[in-house]
């Protein structure tokens, strides 16, 4: 039932628009440091800081020794403003981080909770980072809190004593299983060896995305475990301290969003907005004091209703987000796993049903699998630098999403290589669509944001599907993305920036081709494949590498 607009009503609807607009509007102060921090930044130019070793996207240190993610982003940002290096020290763990920090080794940490039993140990600049921390559980579970849970496993990071102290007094009877790692619980999650797991909603999506596991939801937030990060400072550096609060003060919205985009997407940005929930609770604070008077009983009910919706809204943001690649905003190959088994169904149910008239079949009705891999994209790190090499990622996703029709899709395959996935082709025109992907990341050069431009070119090899229209049944969706991708190192051993395909007769069947598959070179010669490349003659291609 729909409640009577009342005067608590348009109070709180004015309170909750004026503190959303507040942070935008406010202009931010330039950073004023006194004559004894600037002093104490021309005798440190490079601070040393000690990163946590594996929490992506907040921080992490890859395979090879770099270290990535949102803070280590922040502290580039601050030590431009401020004129210093913060140059990382690589520790074994957190607990040997933070011993760094205490010892004097190092002068700071960039992500620590200020937290009462950590004073004189840190100096804490002012909280800059919230992640909130949320309870995950499998698919059709319905626990929404850690009371609900009662008696069953949760999975916990080894390590994080505060966390798992927390957990321990609020909900005693909860069966706490450590884990190495957010990535560890979650996968235990998804094999359902433990009831649930905790992460922040950060690392959650990047763990979930990266290693594809499916069948997980976001339950609810756990308020009482502490989500804002300060930096931690050694306690012999307040100048330190000091300058990098102004410096996070001097930052503005737009340069805090640009910072986050880049390792979170937007849909838990969407979900966690700050100010939001500053609104949300102000705006119960002030329905009290009004409600008192008017209607408590409905009040509280619309509070309870209004958190529901923004659970349901966390959990669909999750699930968005577990099928978008977050560099690039392109489909991930999670999303193929949901999509193709319908669009398979599909496409062999036209075949089955158009074979009676021969004069339709092949209008409109196929699914083309184009694997795309950017040439010499190595150089581009090499050269240019990790970042440009995203930027070309980027660049170059535009480029395809802008040449593909709505009812087609990119998707990120992984690395360099992309996935163009055409629904509803017509065998006849299948060159030209190839042609035209491949001119169009040749057609413009990346503009590398330093006044370089950057030409781009891709190798591309594809198949079709249903392989064998005489057989609609005959291969699904993987092994025809299969021979495309084998295509495509086809075209990658000849010479790079071509395209390579095979579609084969309309009547030739699995008898024929079936005994060839696992040999391209055989399978390109048959004539009851038509084998395509753009550039040179068919006959002078090379498929022993494919």
């Amino acid at each position: 039932m729909t409640a009577p607009r009342c005067p608590y009503r348009l109070f709180t609807a004015a309170l909750v628009l004026g503190l959303l607009l507040a942070p935008g509007c406010a202009r931010r102060p330039s950073i004023e440091l006194s004559p004894a921090e600037k002093r104490f930044l021309a005798e440190h130019p490079v601070v040393t800081w000690a990163p946590a070793r594996a929490y992506a996207p907040v921080e992490w240190v890859d395979d090879a020794g770099q270290v990535k993610g949102l803070c280590p982003d922040y502290l580039t940002l601050l030590g431009r403003k401020l004129g210093v290096r913060f140059e990382p020290v690589i520790t074994t763990d957190w607990d040997d981080a933070l011993a760094h920090v205490r010892d004097h080794r190092v002068d700071m940490v960039s992500a620590l909770t200020d937290l009462p039993e950590r004073q004189g140990e840190f100096l804490f600049t002012a909280p800059y980072l919230d992640l909130p921390t949320v309870l995950l559980v499998r698919t059709g579970d319905k626990t929404a809190t850690l009371d609900g849970l009662g008696t069953r496993s949760l999975a916990i990071e080894r390590g994080y004593a505060l966390s798992e102290r927390l957990v321990r007094a609020a909900h005693p009877k909860v069966q706490l299983v450590e884990v190495d790692g957010i990535d560890d619980g979650l996968q235990r999650l998804a094999l359902g060896e433990v009831d649930a797991a905790l992460a922040d909603l950060g690392q959650a999506s990047w763990s979930i995305e990266r290693l594809h596991l499916t069948g997980i939801r976001v339950a609810g937030p756990i308020p009482e475990l502490p989500a804002p990060f300060a930096m931690g400072i050694r306690g012999d550096l307040p100048l330190l301290r000091s300058a990098l609060d102004k410096a996070l003060a001097s930052l503005t919205d737009e340069e805090k969003l640009d910072l986050r985009r880049r390792w979170i997407s937007l849909h838990v940005l969407g979900w966690q907005i700050t100010p939001w929930m500053v609104a949300i609770g102000v705006g119960a604070l002030a329905a009290i004091a009004i409600l008192l008077v008017l209607l408590w009983n409905r009040a509280l009910r619309r509070q309870v209703q209004e958190r529901t919706s923004e659970l349901e809204m966390a959990g669909e943001a999750l699930q968005i987000l577990t099928l978008t690649d977050t560099l690039t905003g392109l489909k991930n190959r999670r999303y193929l796993d949901t999509a193709m088994p319908e669009d398979e169904a599909r496409v062999k149910r036209l075949h089955i049903d158009l074979r009676l008239r021969p004069e339709r079949l092949h209008k409109n009705v196929d699914l083309l699998f184009a694997m795309i891999d950017l040439d010499a994209f190595k150089s581009v790190n090499d050269v240019h630098g990790h970042a440009a090499g995203d930027r070309v990622l980027q660049h170059v996703s535009a480029a395809l999403r802008d040449t593909i029709r709505d009812t087609d899709t990119v998707v990120r395959w992984g690395g360099e290589e992309f996935l163009v996935v055409a629904r509803n082709t017509d065998r006849a025109e299948i060159p030209l669509l190839v042609k035209r992907l491949r001119e169009a990341v040749a057609a413009r050069p990346c503009d590398l944001g330093n006044g370089t431009l950057l030409p781009c070119a891709c190798s591309i090899g594809f198949a079709l599907m249903p392989f064998l229209c005489a057989e609609p049944d005959y291969l699904g969706w993987e092994a025809v993305v299969k021979l495309a991708d084998r295509c495509l190192y086809v075209a990658k051993r000849n010479g790079r920036d071509r395209a390579v395909g095979l579609i084969a007769a309309d009547d030739a069947t699995s008898a024929e081709l079936g005994p060839l598959l696992e040999d391209l070179a055989a399978l390109a010669r048959s004539p009851r494949v038509r084998a395509f490349t753009s550039s040179g003659r068919v006959e002078d291609v090379d498929w022993l590498s494919g």
